[in-house]
């Protein structure tokens, strides 16, 4: 078998290029760049099994002439502009297109798909699937080559900015969460982003069959946010189903007893986003500005404290050496973390707008709310008048908020804020959006 691999002298790129030719088969790099001494060192005796061939993507007649004069049977685009060249329909018995895809989430209405083979997609060195789903390891010649063949695409985050969706192929968007940071195209600055990003946006929106939208709110703010122009589904969000009525013991005390939290502590979740622009050592960093420790001490008995950094977040300043306060950033469901938790900690994040559905408390740590509001990203309202929990800026009044939510719940200070914060962004959940969604993807899958 010959296969060409447009693009295939990048990082990414280098390994499918590296992992064919250890299978034995003729790759043919279709590229602009020359290759370099890293590309060869980095394939060592394979690049013997390798030609490369100088050319630009768009220029459909010469990649023709290529895949003809090298007798290809296969070709992977990794180009950041994939063309629609003539051979693929002239002659597709013989060419298998296969396009690179992005981040893909299962979504769980898809066992109304039950013929279909299931992927969830991992990060290298992960391990976990849902069950019924086989992981899938992000960046692997199979991550390619499964995803590009896949009749129904869904994921909660951006797509890859050279992702193109075939005309027989189903791609979902659900996003991950209702947004009070400006997104996207509403951003009230780009100087963080990298460069063509606006551009890649509108691109690999277009990619979009449908975007789940969770409320009436994100109906209005994401078309303009993400340059979007198509379908809404608007039923709700199908991950916080399982928060609707959520009454099952037996499942909180297996989720308890999963992290080795005892069943009768107070829990206390605290998810901080993460900040635009500020990284080390490349990646992007943020010091959530709390003593773990000291706060779980300052709440006092023995509460106990989930951290959960966003996964954006590749490095923290907070470490916590206490025995009340357990790293669960890796665990991989946080539907779960919010169905033991009996009050939110966080800032800006969109997990206030997810565990409103639950009705339990919430504290709001801002100490740089005019530097993020004003300067980093922008706010779509006015959260300091609506906010459905209190705003602290210290260890001290944060750990006090907490006491009295613990113990009083909701505060009355608050809980007009709270019902109509509820009433506008989780309105529609009535734990039927994912089964709304999966109506409509098991009619076009099966269609197409």
């Amino acid at each position: 078998m010959t296969t060409l691999v447009t693009g295939g002298i990048g990082w990414v790129p280098s390994y499918i290029v590296r992992r064919l030719a250890r299978r034995g088969e003729h790759v043919v790099v279709y590229d602009v760049m020359q290759p370099d001494a890293m590309f060869n060192d980095f394939l060592g005796d394979l690049r013997s099994n390798v030609t490369v061939v100088h050319g630009d993507v768009t220029d459909a007649a010469h990649l023709l002439a290529t895949a003809r004069e090298h007798g290809v049977t296969r070709i992977v685009h990794t180009a950041a502009i994939t063309p629609r060249v003539e051979w693929e329909r002239a002659d597709p018995a013989r060419i298998i297109n296969v396009n690179i895809m992005g981040t893909v989430n299962a979504l769980d209405a898809a066992r109304q798909l039950p013929n279909f083979e299931r992927y969830w997609v991992i990060n290298p060195g992960h391990t976990y699937a849902p069950t019924g789903y086989r992981p899938l390891v992000r960046w692997t010649e199979e991550w390619y080559e499964v995803m590009a063949s896949a009749a129904l695409v869904v994921t909660n985050a951006a797509l890859a900015p050279y992702f193109r969706r075939r005309d027989d192929q189903v791609v979902v968007q659900t996003w991950h969460g209702t947004p009070l940071k400006r997104l996207g195209l509403d951003m009230l600055s780009f100087e963080h982003m990298g460069a063509g990003y606006q551009r890649d946006l509108v691109q690999q929106s277009a990619q979009w069959s449908h975007l789940v939208s969770p409320n009436a709110f994100c109906s209005e703010v994401f078309p303009s946010a993400f340059g979007y122009s198509g379908p809404l589904l608007e039923f709700g969000s199908p991950r916080n189903d399982v928060l609707v009525d959520d009454n099952d013991p037996n499942e909180s005390a297996r989720i308890l007893a999963d992290l080795g939290v005892a069943a009768d502590v107070p829990v206390v979740l605290f998810a901080p986003t993460f900040r635009d622009g500020v990284r080390k050592n490349g990646a992007i960093h943020t010091d959530v500005g709390v003593d773990l420790d000291q706060l779980a001490r300052n709440i006092g008995g023995n509460a106990v404290v989930l951290f959960r950094a966003h996964n954006y977040v590749a490095s923290m300043d907070t470490r916590s050496s206490g025995v009340q306060v357990i790293n669960v950033s890796d665990y991989p469901d946080i539907a779960n973390l919010y169905r033991i938790a009996d009050l939110l900690i966080t800032d800006y994040s969109s997990v206030m707008f997810d565990f409103a559905v639950t009705g339990r408390p919430m504290v709001f740590h801002c100490p740089d709310l005019a530097d993020y509001r004003d300067r980093l990203r922008g706010f779509y309202f006015d959260f300091e008048g609506t906010a459905p929990g209190p705003i602290t800026v210290d260890a001290a009044s944060l750990a006090e908020c907490v006491v009295a939510g613990l113990n009083n719940g909701v505060p009355l200070s608050h809980r007009a804020a709270y019902d109509a914060f509820s009433k506008r962004y989780a309105g529609w959940e009535d734990g039927s959006a994912a089964d709304q969604v999966a109506d409509v993807i098991v009619a076009e899958v099966s269609v197409a």
